[in-house]
């Protein structure tokens, strides 16, 4: 025992001088929740209004991959693969050697988790937990849990107030919660949780895998822009002659960022080197929507500015209809359609767009053709939080 808590603390130790900066926001030993860099702080679905009941009351799920059923309840933004399955990992390895000692064979360890923001709040999901020794490659890359078993329930339920209460499950169409009905605190009951194992002990089981449950929100009490955050704190039983829960290390994790507020100033994408003209070589473009939850298709706008050879500038304006979120066209094709026609050969191109975008650039003669993506003509073609 005395060994594999010198192990541990030299672990921990090691961690505890490894952990990014950008962890040091937190205090104490919060910062020991990891997400194997899997999933980048990111979009959770902003409902459309205020009298849709369906976005008003939903919820969101910060495990489940994008692209399955209610592709918005996730944390993750889903244009790049890795960010599904996003895992809250708590390594206890980083909690400090007193802890530490409280994670032996036989104890029982019980789960506490707080929401940080408000207007969101806890459903009555199952915890998952999975457990994994710390040279265990399959953490990061298996996409599911591995040997999954719901952490040993039940829970207690508290509101804002610190009533215990009794909450809906995430499917309830009950929109307009009154705020002491809102759980913003789940824990263990006092003595029940996950046994420590003598297989955790001999493998030195020190990453803990836990599957968030799926979180409500109510657009009365949360603000755009914010950061969704859970404190979660694992709790010992053995706390002396008080007999209670004992907090023995937690840590914070960003779930995401709720209903992202768009730039009011437009997005500027450019190409510095296109054609304007109409034999021989051809400027292809092609124009994405990367956020159409946030600018409806039919309230898109691109503004082409060309500036040729000569340096007259000229201008064109696109608007797309209800479902057109890719635009796809030559320069060859609108070139007509500009205030002023360009001088045929190489030009620069800048396009004004007011939504989320990203744009690319092809040149063919026919038989070849190479392609660029386009450069922003400054940092604002993000959402600002």
């Amino acid at each position: 025992m005395k060994k594999l808590l010198l192990l541990l603390a030299a672990v921990a130790m090691v961690v505890a001088f490894s952990m990014p900066a950008a962890a040091a926001e937190y205090v104490g030993h919060q910062a020991c929740c990891e997400n194997c860099d899997k999933c980048d702080l990111d979009d959770i679905y902003c409902p459309s209004s205020s009298t849709n009941q369906s976005d008003a009351c939903d919820y969101f799920d910060y495990d489940t991959p994008y692209g399955a059923t209610g592709a918005f309840r996730t944390g993750a933004f889903g244009y790049n693969g890795n960010n599904e399955n996003c895992k809250v990992i708590f390594d206890i390895c980083c909690c400090d050697a007193e802890a530490i000692a409280y994670f032996t064979v036989g104890q029982t360890i019980g789960i506490r988790m707080t929401s940080l923001t408000d207007g969101f709040y806890f459903t009555n999901d199952t915890i998952y937990i999975d457990i994994y020794e710390p040279d265990d490659d399959s953490l990061c890359l298996n996409p599911i849990m591995v040997d999954a078993q719901a952490f040993p329930s039940p829970y207690t339920y508290k509101n804002a107030a610190g009533t215990v209460i009794t909450f809906a499950d995430k499917s309830s169409t009950e929109c307009t919660v009154p705020s002491v009905k809102k759980a913003v605190l789940l824990e263990s009951v006092k003595g029940t949780g996950y046994v420590i194992t003598q297989q955790d002990y001999d493998s030195s089981r020190c990453m803990w895998w836990f599957d968030m449950p799926a979180m409500r929100y109510d657009i009365d009490d949360a603000t755009r822009g914010a950061r969704v955050n859970v404190k979660i704190e694992l709790l010992s039983a053995v706390s002396g002659i008080c007999g209670d829960w004992k907090v023995i290390c937690e840590c914070i994790v960003d779930l995401g960022v709720w209903c992202l507020e768009y730039s009011t100033d437009p997005c500027c994408r450019a190409f510095p080197y296109v054609l304007t003209q109409t034999t021989g070589w051809t400027s292809g473009i092609t124009l994405s929507n990367m956020g159409p939850a946030y600018v409806p298709y039919d309230e898109m706008v691109a503004t082409l500015i060309l500036t040729d050879k000569l340096g007259v500038t000229s201008t064109y304006e696109k608007t797309f209809a209800s479902d057109e979120y890719v635009w796809l066209f030559t320069l060859d094709g609108i070139l007509d359609q500009f205030d002023v026609m360009p001088a045929p050969g190489p030009a620069s191109l800048k396009i004004y767009i007011n939504f989320q975008g990203d744009a690319y650039l092809f040149l063919s003669n026919g038989d070849y053709a190479g392609g660029t993506h386009s450069t922003q003509c400054r940092d604002n073609c993000k959402f600002n939080y």
